[in-house]
């Protein structure tokens, strides 16, 4: 794609790809795809696109920003789709803020949990999400904590998808016992990802995983991760 962008027959380099996250798992591993891909092929090229153009360019692939923007730019990222283009605004999530990422010992494919979302929301739901997804983008950039456990409510997939995650409602009960701020299905699933602050990290670190293991729930591991504010590069060793 990027070398059509550019009226340029592809080259065929050496490469070597290491995947550091679980496929599968709600974690948006598709876009590193493209991210990777284009990115290397923009620097084959001489770098003739801008980050904005590759972001138009890996959204003509993937169909929609939700993910990519986030990836191409880093941090809190908004955007929107008009006329083919996107447009997006990043912004720095709150340092006091990080996120427990639980991780299932099982995958389910976006298509799976795609179709199990109905072809139509009422108007109730519709206006009870975008009411939280605007508390959400607030509190994470301005570092409310207060708000974040009513900011990640939702009607529009967590109902009808948490049936495929075996343990969901009681892996949601514990995290908010060890003191999530927040919890929620990341992207399709089956990862759930807690909002945390510097204490929470301990405590997650130190019993979240044994504490699935007493109820039942096994296989499960965690991960803490941080917000990118820079987004996607290529770094030169």
């Amino acid at each position: 794609k990027a070398y059509e962008r550019c009226s340029r027959r592809p080259s065929r380099p050496a490469y070597r790809a290491t995947k550091r996250y679980p496929m599968a798992r709600g974690r948006g591993q598709q876009l590193g795809l493209y991210c990777g891909g284009l990115l290397g092929a923009n620097r084959f090229l001489g770098s003739p696109l801008s980050m904005q153009e590759l972001v138009n360019l890996a959204c003509e692939i993937e169909g929609h920003p939700d993910n990519i923007a986030p990836a191409f730019l880093g941090g809190l990222v908004t955007s929107a789709m008009e006329g083919g283009r996107v447009h997006s605004i990043s912004v720095p999530v709150s340092p006091k803020i990080h996120f427990a990422a639980l991780i299932p010992p099982f995958e389910l494919k976006t298509e799976v949990a795609r179709g199990a979302l109905p072809e139509e929301y009422s108007r109730r739901d519709a206006v009870y999400n975008l009411s939280r997804s605007a508390l959400m983008t607030a509190a994470l950039f301005s570092g409310s904590l207060e708000n974040l456990r009513v900011a990640v409510q939702d009607r529009l997939h967590q109902p009808y998808r948490m049936k495929f995650i075996p343990g969901f409602e009681t892996v949601i009960r514990m995290s908010y016992e060890l003191g999530s701020l927040g919890t929620y299905l990341s992207g399709a699933g089956p990862t759930m990802i807690s909002i945390v602050d510097d204490e929470g990290v301990k405590i997650f670190r130190e019993h979240a995983v044994a504490h699935m293991e007493e109820m039942g729930i096994s296989g499960w591991r965690l991960e803490i991760l941080e917000t990118d504010p820079k987004g996607a590069r290529i770094c030169i060793d």
